[in-house]
């Protein structure tokens, strides 16, 4: 998925304060474009991210926290990393079925750290392993959200003085994911996808969800998902089923977006 989405109501544009354009794909991995702001770059809801809301009181393993998460990663995934194609409309293999994954070994690893490679050079916050040619249930998704702690760069634009944060890493994997519990009430972001490259368009989904997969060494976690982490592991699941987000849209704003796009490909 592209870079970060946004809801209806933060709307204001394409770039930010300082012009900088700020357009990022899910996995679909395409990311949506940050709303303009003279404040701090939106990159999603609070609450929104890696086992911040799980629930207590399960059998089931919660997900770790992000510092531990983010040991882990570095510990477990190949350090040999590649950057793979990124399969666009109208491929045939983005609506493959994808299958479960059964074997975590070596091979896993390679396909998830070569997943993050190929994400964070798109750019975009999330991926699903079709994107890049394997059938398999796999995700990635890294938010990057702005480090507050880290030195900033102060901006005066406009006579509003402001400080840009370099974003921080917080890499997360969902392998044979499920969507336990969707909520009843919907959540609108304006969506982009690094399959269907340069198109976006709103769309409804779930405000929060719980959800249960499994990490790269086998275990399985639930936990609750809200703002921007909800919506983007939705839009990523729905490539698992052979869904892309143009597939929610009317058929016209469909074929509207598929002429955009062959327009923009004979103008390259």
């Amino acid at each position: 998925m592209r870079a970060p989405w946004r809801r209806r109501s933060e709307r204001g544009g394409l770039f930010d304060a300082c012009g900088k354009r700020i357009r990022a794909f899910l996995g679909c991995s395409v990311p949506l474009p940050h709303p303009a702001t003279h404040g701090t770059v939106f990159y999603g809801w609070p609450g929104g991210g890696a086992g911040r809301n799980s629930k207590v009181g399960t059998n089931v393993p919660t997900a770790p926290n992000e510092d531990s998460l983010n040991i882990s990663l570095r510990q477990t995934i190949s350090p040999h990393m590649a950057i793979r194609e990124i399969l666009e409309v109208p491929d045939p293999r983005l609506k493959v079925v994808s299958e479960p994954v059964t074997e975590f070994d070596d091979e896993l690893k390679t396909l998830v750290s070569d997943m993050f490679e190929t994400m964070y050079d798109a750019p975009g916050i999330g991926l699903a392993a079709i994107q890049v040619g394997v059938p398999k249930r796999v995700l990635v998704i890294d938010l990057q959200p702005e480090d507050t702690e880290a030195e900033g760069e102060v901006c005066n634009h406009g006579g509003h003085e402001h400080v840009h944060y370099p974003v921080k890493k917080e890499p997360r994997v969902f392998i044979n994911p499920e969507i336990l519990d969707p909520a009843d009430e919907l959540a609108t972001y304006q969506e982009g996808c690094l399959s269907v490259p340069d198109i976006f368009a709103d769309v409804d989904r779930p405000s929060t969800c719980r959800v249960r997969y499994q990490d790269l060494k086998g275990e399985t976690h639930e936990e609750d998902l809200d703002g921007l982490m909800a919506t983007c592991i939705q839009h990523e699941m729905d490539h698992l089923e052979g869904i892309l987000f143009i597939d929610h849209l009317s058929r016209l704003k469909r074929n509207m977006a598929l002429k955009k796009l062959k327009k923009l490909r004979e103008a390259a």
